[in-house]
């Protein structure tokens, strides 16, 4: 997880993001943060908006990428 926080996030958003990139949905994902459902939803806007994305799936594609571990040359 610390690599992420090399993506200009907060810590918690730095954790939202970890466990979104488990597959966890924002109920687990609140309970296992100990926050509220619309609090992830606001972290993730948060990280949409950091990330320059819309979606979950953009998003980890963008810190995958980010990060070195997502080649960006198309699959064809």
């Amino acid at each position: 997880m610390s690599s992420l926080a090399l993506l200009g996030l907060s810590q918690r958003e730095t954790e939202v993001l970890a466990c979104v990139m488990q597959g966890k949905e924002n109920k687990v994902i609140a309970t296992h943060l100990s926050i509220n459902v619309g609090t992830v939803r606001k972290h993730l806007e948060s990280i949409y908006c950091k990330l320059g994305v819309h979606s979950r799936t953009e998003a980890i594609a963008q810190a995958l990428q980010k990060l070195g571990l997502l080649n960006s040359s198309p699959l064809i």
